[in-house]
Order: structure tokens, then sequence, then C-alpha cells
């Protein structure tokens, strides 16, 4: 009866130190237990119990990674802070003066008369007189290609004025000014002057002047050296009305000064200019951005000589043309390795984005769209995340060639926001494994070492997450090294194959045999290793409930527990 009580006892606490006997990472304490105990016949059982939902966060061990994310849909994502970039377009302030043109009118002489007050005396110039107008040169900016159009607002200002003491006043009938066709004035060209003017009191007429139409006059740009020169001539013709009462005794010469001044509305020789339409070229320098990914070996994404591989990555840009041309953007996209090596390069082109607009990209191996995203198919994008990288680049410049109307002293702003969404979806070359831990079976099967030559581990696995999956064993002494004289097999002697069961509906059932090959080499063992390997991923997207789960986990002593019960033994 003593010997039953013993060993019965030592049995129940075996068991209910099995109990916490799982790595503390995947604890079992808290899970339902059978605990039914099986003594004598052909085997003993220990039930283990189940562990959690093992799920990618847990294998990555990226619990605290800013990194790694989920949808809306519990999808995970590895999703960066976006970055922002901008590059400014300036356009400089222009302003020019005009030269003053002077015209001197020579009507002829009128002798000493001694005619009627009211008599009247007609002349007119015998030919049309011209002067040249010019502007000061203007050197624009490199981004002009071409000038179709300057517009500015100035006052062309026309005055009259005797030259000659032979009369003291003269009836302008008629002066036409006859300005260049590429000036925009206000009124009919040529302009018609007219009125009196004395000795004392000059003619001043004034016309307002838009700016300069450069269409029919390209000569007048020089794209290479980027300079404006203005200049063409003005022509006048003019007629005039003497009265007798007016002629001096002495008479002479009938002179009259003419002087067009083309100026500012203020007065000021200094004319601003306030747009120009032009032929606009731009290339901004290229905006390099960079950004890590925030994974790398010690994060535990890679096992072995197996890599993690990312495929389905998105780069989406938000940009924003505050150009007035239409523009496009292009540019590249590298990836390098924690040592700086490069692992691969792609270029990409956006579309053209209307003037002061926004536009929205998503580039990817697809080039599926997403919303309000227009997709951009690139070749060989998924090459980028491939191997996962340590470090991420984008280069980024906008390019335009266009016919538009910009306002001097402007500064576009063409800028926009990157991010990238890398959907975690397993690659071909997945390869990766997690371990679940059944330890301290030295403390736990204490005074059973001596009568064990074998254990088995049955129970079942499901595996939710979407990849090829096995399942091994192996023994480990209290140092946590493996166990020589300890042979490992599957019920069929293979490796087990863990099935992709999307809805968790299709769990394998496993046994796992620990038998010894060198007597006494299980009295060493302090430790099962259960390890399911990851690999050849289906391409799905990982989901926050995706996992690995172990149910109803047993281990089985084969040939129960030898109870000798002598003929004599009282039992009661």
């Amino acid at each position: 009866m003593k010997n039953l009580l013993i060993k019965a006892s030592a049995g129940t606490l075996a068991l209910f130190g099995l109990i916490s006997c799982i790595d503390s990472r995947y604890d079992l304490a808290n899970n339902e237990l059978d605990m039914n105990i099986s003594f004598g016949g052909d085997s003993l059982s220990l039930p283990v119990g189940s562990t959690g939902n093992t799920t990618l966060k847990d294998i990555l061990k990226l619990e605290d990674n800013e990194y790694l994310k989920t949808d809306e849909n519990g999808n995970y994502i590895i999703a960066p802070e976006a970055v922002d970039f901008s590059e400014s377009v300036p356009v400089d302030n222009y302003s020019f003066r005009g030269d003053p043109a002077y015209l001197y009118l020579d009507f002829g002489s009128i002798p000493q008369t001694s005619g009627l007050p009211d008599e009247e005396f007609n002349y007119e110039l015998p030919e049309t007189h011209e002067v040249d107008v010019t502007f000061d040169d203007i050197e624009v900016d490199e981004m002009i290609e071409r000038i179709d159009r300057i517009e500015f607002d100035a006052v062309a200002v026309v005055t009259v004025e005797l030259a000659t003491d032979a009369v003291s006043r003269v009836r302008i009938d008629e002066l036409s000014v006859i300005y260049p066709g590429w000036l925009l004035v206000e009124s009919e060209n040529p302009a018609k002057v007219s009125g009196e003017v004395t000795l004392d009191t000059p003619l001043v007429s004034t016309m307002d002047i838009s700016g300069v139409d450069l269409h029919d006059y390209p000569e007048m740009f020089n794209p290479e050296t980027h300079l404006l020169t203005i200049k063409d001539k003005i022509r006048t013709n003019c007629a005039i009305t003497l009265f007798g009462g007016d002629i001096s005794n002495e008479g002479g010469e009938i002179l009259i000064d003419v002087t067009v001044n083309i100026v500012s509305p203020s007065g000021s020789d200094d004319i601003d200019v306030s747009a120009i339409e032009a032929a606009i070229s731009v290339a901004t320098d290229p905006v390099t951005e960079n950004f890590g990914l925030g994974l790398d070996d010690e994060e535990g994404l890679m096992s072995g000589e197996g890599i993690l591989d990312l495929t389905g990555s998105s780069v989406y840009l938000d940009l924003n043309n505050g150009a007035p041309l239409a523009a496009s953007f292009s540019g590249k996209i590298e990836t390098f390795g924690k040592n700086g090596e490069k692992l691969a390069e792609v270029a990409f082109d956006t579309p053209e984005i209307a003037a002061s607009s926004e536009s929205h990209f998503v580039i990817s191996q697809n080039g599926s769209a997403e919303g309000d995203y227009t997709g951009i198919t690139v070749e060989n994008f998924d090459d980028l995340f491939y191997r996962i990288p340590d470090n991420i680049s984008i280069t980024f410049n906008a390019n335009s060639s266009a016919d538009c109307r910009i306002i001097p002293g402007s500064n576009y702003e063409i800028s926009g926001t990157c991010r990238l969404e890398t959907p975690v979806c397993f690659g071909p070359d997945l390869d990766m494994s997690v371990d679940y831990t059944i330890e301290d079976l030295q403390n736990k099967l204490e005074g059973y070492t001596d009568i064990l030559d074998g254990i088995i581990i049955e129970g079942k696995v499901v595996s939710t997450i979407p990849a090829n999956a096995t399942l091994s064993g192996m023994a480990v002494d209290i140092n946590g090294n493996p166990i020589e004289g300890i042979e490992i097999l599957s019920a069929d002697g293979g490796t087990i194959e863990i099935p992709y069961s999307p809805d968790a509906g299709n769990p394998a059932e496993i046994s796992i045999s620990l038998m010894e090959t060198i007597d006494g080499a299980i009295s060493g063992l302090n430790g099962i290793i259960l390890t399911s390997r990851l690999y050849k991923g289906t391409g799905e997207t990982v989901n926050i409930d995706n996992g690995v789960v172990f149910e109803d986990i047993t281990l089985i002593i084969p040939g129960g527990v030898n109870i000798d019960l002598s003929e004599d033994t009282d039992v009661e």
C-alpha cells in the first residue's frame, strides 16, 4: 500500500508540474486542461494543454516596432512614416525703362506778314517723321524659352511744344502718332492728338498702354542669352494751322518739338512687369528623401539561411502642382541593405498633372488603381523589397515644358507626400520558424527517469498563416543542448506537414516519438522543442488573427506506471 501511494503521489505532482512547463512566451496556464490521468495499462497520459494563437507579431518579435501596423481590415502592413518634399520655382521681378523719343517737326519758314489777324495759314509735314523707341534690355529667367506677351501698366505721354519765336500760337489740327505694332495701346493706333500749343503752354496728351505683344516679333528675345531687347520706330504725321495775328513781325522757322515718353501711371520711369505669357521649361533639381523600414536581422526576421520576403508593396504619391503649367514627375526608388549595398533600383514617371492642381498616384508591380489613386505600373517593382531592405531612397524631380502665364515675384511650389505600404505577404522564398518549448522536465519527471525509455507527444496543430508549414521536434538537456542518443520520429517516420487552414477548420494531427537509441540518454532530458517552420508563402496578406495554435498537447509515457503489488499487500 505504501508503494502505491508513493508512486501515485509522484505521478500527480509530475502532472501538476507539467501544466506550467511550456515556454513562458506561449504559456498554457490559462488554458483549460484535461486533468484525467491514466495509470497502468499500456501508457501513462499526461495532458499539457493548448497554446494560444501565436501570431505573426509574436513570431517576428515586433511588439515594440513602430513600422508594423494593421489596416482597417486587420491586415498587417509595414508602413514607415510618410515623408514630405517640396521644390520651389521662383520667378524674378522684372521692370524696365523706356527711353524718351524726341521728334523735331520743321514746317518751313514763314515771312513777316501784315495779314489779317484771323487769316489762316495751313501747313502739313511733307513726309512722315520717325524716331527710335527703345526699352532697356531685360534678362529673364533661364526657364523662359520664348516670350509671347508682357503685361504692364504704363502711359504714353505725348508733349507738343513750340520751338520758335516766329509764332506765338499754333493749332494742331492732327498729330498722328503711329506706335509699333507690338505695343498694346488702349485706343486707336495711330493715336490722334489735336489742340492748341502756345509759347507758354505745351499740348499734352496721354494714352494707356497695357504691355507688348511679341508673337510676331520673335527676334526681340534671344533664348540663348535670355535677353529681351525691345526696339522699334515711332512715326508721325502732322497738320497745323497758323493765324495771322499770332505771327511775329520778324517771321522765321515754324518748329515744333514732340516728345513721346512711356512711363508708369505714377510718372516713374520704372515700369513693373505684372505678367508674362511665355513658353516655360521647368526641370527642378532632384529631391531625395530617405527612410528606413525599421526591420533588420536583430528583429528576428531571418531564420538561418532563409529570408523573409515581402511582395505587393506600393508607394503612394500625393502631389500638389502649384505651378501655373502642367508638370509631370519622374524619379527612381532604390533600396539598400544594412551595410549600404544597393539591393534594387526602379525608375518611374507620373502622368501629367494639370497646372495648379493635385493628383494622387500609387506605384506598384501590377499598377492597380486604389480609390482616388491612379495606378502606375513599374516592372520589377517587387524586386525592391524581395530581400528586406534596411533603407529606401526616393528621388523626385518635376519636368514641364508648356505655354503659360507667370507672375513675376511669385514663388510657385511643387510639393507632395510619399508613403510606403508593404503588405505582409510571404513570397516563395519565405523560410522562418518559431519554437514552442516544453521545459524543466528534469524536475517534473523526477523519479521517473529510471523507468523511461521514450516519450510520445500527441495533439493537434492549426496554422492560419498563409504559407506552407512543417513541424519537427528536438530533445535538449538542461543547458539547452541537443541530446545524443534520442531519436525523434513522426508517426510516419517523416516530417509532419501542417496544412494552411485559412478558416482554422483543418487541424493536423501530430504524433512525435522520442525514443532512446543509447541507454540512459533520456535521463538527461530537460526540454522538448517543437519547431514550426514556415516556408513558401502563398502570397496572401497576413492578418492580425493569423497564427499557429497547438491544441490538446499530451505527453504519453509508453508502458504506463509499473506498480508492483505483492499478494499480501493490503489494498483498501
